[in-house]
């Protein structure tokens, strides 16, 4: 059984203001009928009255909730533990990651130390090659290892006697030879 009963009536029962009972039937959470002389009536359940002792840390309109409480504050605990989980997870991927950066930073300190060493055994001639280059277009008739080079036959034209070489785009272009 229902009662049909006045704003001012229905927040006296619920223990809540006049205009929260004016929102709650806004929200479609309490059930109202507008009057043809536009007041309205509240249509509430029989037997609900303002409770007469409530939880300190509760207000009235919580009182009816307190079942949706409970499920909020077990889905919360549910997320916080998940969440911990994935911090965890991520915790040990993060030492992994360190780990293998430690393992790159030893492998290229011992490239390093091998490269030094390598360094110091190479002989100095590799170093020199060009400058004995040098010295090879200086002294005609020696080749790069100081040995004389061998004499020339009459008819194979010398590298020093060729043409320069004529551009690409000349020979393309201007049918330069």
């Amino acid at each position: 059984m229902t009662d049909r009963v006045s704003v001012a009536e229905a927040a006296d029962r619920l223990g809540i203001s006049k205009e929260a009972v004016r929102r709650r039937i806004d929200r479609n959470t309490l059930r109202g009928v507008k009057n043809r002389d536009g007041t309205w009536r509240v249509i509430l359940p029989n037997g609900i009255e303002a409770p007469d002792t409530m939880p300190d840390d509760m207000t009235p309109t919580m009182m009816h909730d307190t079942h949706t409480v409970a499920a909020l504050l077990a889905e919360k605990d549910a997320r916080i533990a998940l969440l911990a989980s994935q911090m965890g997870e991520k915790d040990r991927q993060i030492g992994e990651k360190d780990r293998q950066l430690a393992d790159r930073s030893r492998e290229i300190q011992e490239l390093h130390i091998l490269l030094q060493t390598t360094q110091r055994l190479i002989p100095p001639v590799v170093a020199t090659a060009s400058e004995r280059h040098k010295e090879g277009e200086e002294r005609e008739g020696h080749d790069l290892d100081g040995n004389t080079a061998p004499e020339r036959s009459e008819g194979v034209p010398d590298a020093s006697q060729k043409k320069p070489a004529v551009p690409w785009w000349r020979r393309f272009f201007l049918g330069e030879m």
